[in-house]
């Protein structure tokens, strides 16, 4: 009988070893007074005019406002979930079916190489990883520094209905056709716009620089 082969003792296979994640970066609340700076919200609400010019919906941002803070918390999934008030889960969820993207964890490595290797402004950088990751809708370079800023500076998502339904009145349009264009029913889109007249709504504050009439709203 052939004796089994013995294996030197440097010839012995060393247990692997399993690779640790490094830890992210902490954000940058520079990025946050950046984004506070005079005529930044009048540039964001400009911004929205261009998208809404283009037939881009309220509904088609949730991508670059979920790609914008988890740049913020530099991939971070579990203080992102805390800086939006959600369940960890509930943010990976909303990755994989609002924007499409199933692992946070290739997200976050792709904003290490994208945002991470020059020194440019945040807006650029986050310009430049919605770029490389999301197809649709495509975002010039001015349009996602405004988006960027309307998320770093608190603007709630449901004020961007209030204020499409505010720009298509001006347009001329009618209940019924922003109705059918949103996808939404009447009574929904007058909740958008009661939500824009009541007292102490966040409309209100985000919304001032358009100098909005109340007849404006209920034509």
């Amino acid at each position: 009988m052939t004796q089994p082969m013995i294996r030197k003792e440097t010839e012995r296979m060393s247990p692997k070893r399993k690779k640790k994640n490094r830890p992210s970066l902490p954000p940058n609340p520079a990025n946050l007074k950046e984004s506070a700076k005079k005529g930044n919200l009048e540039k964001g609400l400009a911004a929205l005019e261009s998208l809404w010019k283009r037939g881009v919906l309220p509904q088609n941002l949730m991508k670059h406002y979920l790609m914008t803070w988890l740049a913020y918390e530099n991939g971070n999934v579990i203080r992102l979930s805390k800086t939006l008030g959600l369940n960890r889960n509930t943010v990976i969820t909303r990755f994989n079916k609002k924007a499409g993207k199933r692992s946070t964890v290739r997200l976050r490595k792709s904003w290490e190489r994208i945002g991470l290797a020059k020194p440019r402004t945040f807006s650029e950088r986050v310009y430049e990883f919605y770029r490389y990751e999301i197809k649709e809708p495509r975002l010039s370079k001015a349009e996602s520094g405004g988006l960027t800023n309307l998320w770093l500076m608190g603007v709630p998502q449901r004020v961007l209905s209030s204020h499409y339904v505010l720009w298509s009145f001006r347009k001329g349009r009618g209940l019924v056709e922003i109705s059918e264009r949103l996808g939404k029913s009447k009574r929904t889109i007058h909740r958008f716009r009661a939500y824009a007249v009541r007292p102490g709504s966040p409309a209100l504050k985000w919304l001032a620089p358009m100098k909005a009439l109340k007849k404006e709203w209920f034509r």
